[in-house]
């Protein structure tokens, strides 16, 4: 079976600009997904300066 091209998927950037706590929550299974896709890729996280805190 060939490849996928996005097989070969190093990083990856998440931009998440929204201040609210639920838009935080709701994109966190979507991070999940991706990290299972990806297990090997770096996910770099984009965002506001209280997301760090939480």
């Amino acid at each position: 079976m060939k490849k996928s091209k996005l097989s070969k998927v190093r990083r990856i950037a998440i931009l998440r600009t929204n201040s609210g706590l639920g838009d935080l929550l709701v994109c966190l299974p979507a991070i999940q997904a991706l990290r299972y896709t990806y297990p090997d890729a770096e996910i770099v996280w984009i965002g506001l300066p209280w997301h760090k805190t939480f």
